[in-house]
């Protein structure tokens, strides 16, 4: 009885997740496509990847243990995938968080530039 209402709800939070995800994303393809944000297409790669992954995750833990069986092995190297691919979705995460940082700081940069030569301009 216990496991059962555990597996409920590590279902019910696994397509939470996938419904969250999917939400997000199309938020995020709006926005790329009327150009409200600033994103190269490295960023938009990453980002596919990322979502792409989370879900994969998210379809991992939905499908749990359910069609592993008992075999200790298979179900050490299913989570052990599972764990690799969370992993690799923090990693690509962090590159990405580069990315927006230095794009950010370009900006702000040149922003600082156009200012100060606007300065230069309107005082000499």
């Amino acid at each position: 009885m216990h496991g059962n209402v555990l597996t409920i709800i590590r279902e019910i939070a696994a397509i939470a997740g996938l419904i969250i995800v999917a939400l997000f994303y199309i938020k995020e393809l709006k926005q790329w496509k009327t150009g409200s944000q600033l994103v190269n297409s490295a960023q938009k790669i990453l980002r596919t990847t990322s979502i792409i992954i989370l879900s994969l995750i998210l379809l991992m833990i939905l499908a749990g243990d359910d069609w592993l069986g008992s075999n200790l092995l298979s179900i050490i190297k299913y989570w052990t995938v599972c764990f690799l691919l969370a992993i690799v979705l923090i990693i690509i995460s962090l590159i990405d968080l580069y990315n927006v940082n230095r794009s950010s700081t370009k900006e702000i940069k040149d922003i600082l530039r156009k200012t100060i030569k606007t300065n230069d301009k309107d005082s000499g």
